[in-house]
């Protein structure tokens, strides 16, 4: 037994000094491409048009007497895309979308017009209750923040702003008797500030759906925050990619990298 696994060490020694030497081989560019391929199949850089795979996620990771209706809240929710492929998986679900921007308000307020499983907030959350600037690229941007990002790196001016109002969830559902399951958020780097302002709301809730991506540049967040948030509230997370869903039991630096993923916490 001792020299089988001696000569698998050998083996497995070889094998990646050959491959050492083959990576050293290539060119910068032929490496940066193999990188990001490589940290897209793990799940990084991979959470740009995959909203029916995030809701798939969400649903899976719930406790299966709730996975039929579960009551929803979903933090960000520009347009519905995310609610309208939730309500096609779970019909019978609850959802209450909340949303700041006027021009994306407005078009949420027109597809969800006379379902009375779906309830408009036209607010921000936050880890406070005020006004705050709602800063964008444009009237309705998927990239609308409370940070005024810095972008002109993609060509992108985020010159355009409105005062909006900000609330945090715990001060919401003091007014709005609401327990949900399943939280989504994607606030474009403030995703920790609605976490942070949400601690009893959190209590009733199963499964976490967050965004983490170049926004927490612009935030000053960190992986690691999310990270060690969770593990102390007595969350499990996740990152999904094109295989599923990955557990994260342990941090490592290599988890701070700014391209949009999706992340699930699951309640332990």
């Amino acid at each position: 037994m001792r020299r089988w696994k001696r000569r698998l060490e050998q083996f497995l020694n070889a094998t990646a000094s050959f491959f050492d030497r083959v990576l050293r081989a290539l060119p910068i560019r032929a490496l940066r491409r193999l990188e990001t391929a490589s940290r897209r199949a793990q799940g990084i850089g991979w959470g740009v048009e995959t909203v029916s795979s995030e809701v798939q996620a969400a649903l899976s990771l719930l406790p299966s007497a709730v996975r039929r209706g579960p009551v929803t809240l979903d933090i960000g929710a520009n347009v519905g895309s995310w609610t309208a492929a939730l309500l096609t998986a779970a019909s019978d679900a609850a959802v209450y979308c909340f949303e700041p921007s006027t021009d994306a308000f407005g078009l949420l307020a027109n597809r969800f017009s006379g379902d009375l499983g779906v309830h408009l907030v036209n607010a921000a959350v936050g880890d406070h209750v005020g006004k705050t600037q709602l800063w964008s690229d444009a009237p309705g941007s998927e990239l609308a923040s409370l940070s005024k990002r810095r972008l002109e790196h993609f060509g992108i001016a985020f010159g355009q702003s409105e005062e909006v109002r900000v609330l945090t969830l715990d001060s919401w559902q003091e007014v709005n008797p609401v327990h949900p399951v399943l939280l989504k958020i994607d606030v474009e780097g403030h995703e920790m500030a609605v976490l942070q302002g949400a601690t009893k709301v959190l209590k009733s809730v199963e499964v976490v759906q967050f965004e983490f991506g170049g926004s927490n540049i612009d935030s000053r967040t960190y992986f690691q925050d999310f990270f060690y948030f969770f593990r102390e509230a007595g969350f499990r997370l996740y990152r999904l990619g094109p295989k599923g869903l990955h557990p994260i039991d342990t941090y490592s630096e290599m988890d701070e990298a700014f391209a949009t993923t999706n992340y699930f916490a699951q309640r332990i």
